[in-house]
């Protein structure tokens, strides 16, 4: 797995919906040079992704088809437990949020939701 050596935040950004994922992506370009976002437009890249590299923070979509965000946030806690979780859910309910907390996700943002508040998200989980 190829460990982070410099400074950079790594954040890994996960939506099924490319144009999604590339405007969140931009938007963070806002946080400055110190954060680094790549994108994966499916759970098997994103699952990938996750086993090659370490990232500081996953941010991923729950619902995409094959695996879902918890899905993709359980094997995250296997394989890099000290990585910061960010569930983007579409259609929440207290029994979603109830398993977002069991998994023990770090933020829940429930769509829509302005790109000032995940950034404000982003900058308190990775202090």
């Amino acid at each position: 797995m190829e460990t982070i050596t410099n400074n950079h935040k790594q954040i890994l950004l996960v939506d099924n919906e490319p144009r999604v994922a590339i405007s969140l992506a931009r938007g963070l370009r806002a946080l400055g040079d110190d954060y680094r976002t790549k994108t994966a437009f499916s759970s098997d890249i994103a699952i990938s992704m996750l086993e090659e590299t370490d990232y500081h923070l996953l941010i991923t979509d729950y619902g995409m088809p094959k695996h879902n965000g918890l899905d993709i946030i359980e094997l995250l806690r296997i394989i890099s437990p000290e990585t910061k979780t960010i569930l983007m859910v579409a259609n929440g309910s207290p029994a979603l949020q109830e398993k977002a907390q069991a998994a023990q996700v770090d933020g829940y943002l429930e769509k829509p939701f302005t790109l000032d508040r995940l950034r404000t998200m982003i900058k308190g989980l990775l202090r």
